[in-house]
């Protein structure tokens, strides 16, 4: 687990965050999806899409002490590529699907994935991507604004998302739609981000999404802000629909850091206490009962 040294935050950053989360809303208002969340190329995203799916296969293999092979495979909210879906299909998955709210897939480069071809040393999967939207081939990439996962009428054996979770807005409802699409002994494998996203704060004041009440935050954030679900409420979520789920910390602050930031916080996070709110990041396990 790592854990991260922050400085005390200045008295300014209750003020300074408002402006920030303010300003980055009306810049995806003004400019829209595409412009402002997709980004350049950057081949170090084959770097990190391996080490994406390395941590979910080695959670998973720990989990259920079984392999991806022969397995179909979800994953929500792939992101600008689907460099994790050909990596499974590579390491013995039998089929992936993925589900996004917008597609962002599209703006791709070629030479992402000459690159990651590359690096698994063959590019037998390349002829999948020219039917990816197409339910019959070994990728289905499916795009719908309602995020509708009950459209999907194919068996599930593993569920898989990175930085994801947090950015629904209602976790309750994601939950009770991949319930409705599990059988018994689907695995989900979640890492989830609890840190404040705006970069003009989240490094200085890394719990600052804590700080406003849900009125405010609601006006402050737009689709796809961080929901500030913490832990024992994923955990209670998954237990009510039908999952057995271990929740594990993976990045933390300090105990001295958080009890100096917890009494700016609004009286709900206050109440989770200074071990729940030193938790920054966190793997999510669970099993279909």
């Amino acid at each position: 687990m790592h854990q991260v040294e922050h400085p005390a935050v200045v008295k300014s950053a209750y003020v300074k965050g408002m402006w920030v989360h303010a300003a980055g809303k009306l810049k995806r208002k003004l400019l829209g999806f595409r412009k402002n969340y997709v980004a350049p190329l950057d081949l170090s995203r084959v770097g990190y899409d391996f080490n994406v799916v390395d941590a979910w296969l080695n959670n998973y293999g720990a989990f259920t002490g079984e392999s991806i092979t022969g397995k179909t495979v979800l994953e929500l909210g792939p992101g600008s590529n689907l460099g994790t879906g050909l990596i499974l299909l590579s390491r013995g998955a039998k089929k992936y699907l993925a589900i996004d709210v917008f597609d962002s897939v599209q703006y791709t480069q070629e030479v992402f994935y000459d690159h990651l071809f590359e690096r698994l040393g063959c590019d037998a999967l390349r002829a999948e991507l020219a039917h990816q939207y197409e339910p019959d081939g070994r990728i289905h990439y499916m795009v719908d604004p309602q995020f509708r996962i009950e459209r999907i009428d194919e068996p599930v054996d593993v569920i898989f998302s990175h930085s994801a979770f947090e950015h629904f807005d209602d976790v309750a409802e994601v939950i009770r739609q991949i319930t409705a699409i599990s059988a018994p002994g689907t695995t989900i494998i979640s890492r989830v981000d609890l840190q404040t996203h705006e970069l003009g704060v989240r490094d200085c004041d890394p719990l600052n999404i804590y700080r406003y009440s849900d009125t405010l935050w609601r006006w402050l954030g737009d689709k796809g802000a961080p929901n500030r679900t913490r832990t024992p409420e994923y955990q209670r979520i998954l237990e009510d629909h039908g999952w057995e789920a271990e929740i594990e910390p993976v990045r933390t602050l300090t105990r001295e850091y958080v009890d100096k930031m917890l009494p700016g916080l609004i009286r709900r996070y206050q109440n989770f206490g200074t071990e729940e709110m030193g938790i920054l990041g966190f793997f999510m396990r669970a099993t279909k009962k």
